[in-house]
């Protein structure tokens, strides 16, 4: 808008000053165009479009993680319940755990070749 109120304004001016006939002429025989005052920003092409999940993906849900595995453990002439829980499990004081996983066990009878279950890891 400002272009245009500034041609009318240098158009107005040349009027006024006097400005010979054949410039004049040259002017109104030319029509005015309008300006382009802003540029079009350039279009980026779209971004690579996923498809859409299934129905069926949408209803399951994620698998459950594998239930961890027992383990078997022959005991051996001066184990302990403590020296088995720290070798196996990391962590003597998991000894309990032992107890607790195998029922009946007593951790002052315990004989070389019996075998325990130890918990998971």
């Amino acid at each position: 808008m400002r272009h245009i109120a500034t041609i009318l304004t240098v158009l107005a001016v040349l009027a006024v000053t006097g400005c010979n006939n054949q410039q004049e002429q040259e002017m109104q025989a030319a029509p005015l165009q309008p300006l382009s005052t802003v540029e079009p920003a350039p279009v980026s092409p779209p971004a690579e479009a996923q498809p859409a999940p299934m129905e069926d993906d949408l209803a399951s849900d994620p698998p459950a993680p594998p239930a961890p595995v027992e383990q078997s453990y022959t005991v051996k002439p001066k184990d302990t319940l403590w020296s088995i829980a720290r070798t196996h499990l990391g962590d003597g004081k998991r000894w309990k755990e032992i107890v607790e996983l195998n029922p009946g066990l007593d951790p002052s009878k315990l004989m070389p070749g019996q075998t325990i279950k130890l918990p998971a890891e």
